[in-house]
């Protein structure tokens, strides 16, 4: 059995993306297995999201001079990420890791998050 599963179709959270590193959503925020896609608002006028895998407090570069270079929201715009089920996700398992993170370019952004799930039976 999935060690954090959802018995809802769509799961909401938010998380409080700043500048200067990546954090991710609380621990009631994590990726369910059973969620196989997620949407991600920028509500922000003017400054992007970053978004990569990997841990809180990793700096996410969008120019690729990091370790890290994620994929850009621009402001006030939305990114679908289609995730398929969780036993075909390159993954070890529900660690930090193995989570999105988010950075704003500016400021801080409080990102909308929607996880898009199957039905457990």
């Amino acid at each position: 059995m999935a060690e954090i599963a959802s018995s809802k179709f769509l799961l909401s959270t938010t998380v409080s993306a700043g500048n200067a590193s990546g954090t991710r959503p609380a621990a009631s925020g994590l990726i369910p297995d059973n969620c196989h896609s997620i949407i991600i608002f920028n509500p922000d006028a003017t400054n992007d999201v970053y978004v990569a895998i990997g841990s809180n407090g990793d700096v996410l570069d969008p120019t690729g001079g990091g370790g890290t270079v994620p994929f850009i929201i621009p402001a006030q715009t939305s990114a679908t990420l289609n995730m398929g089920s969780v036993g075909v996700r390159p993954q070890s398992g529900h660690t930090e890791s193995d989570q999105l993170i988010y950075q704003s370019s500016a400021g801080t952004i409080q990102v909308n998050i929607t996880y898009i799930c199957a039905n457990v039976f």
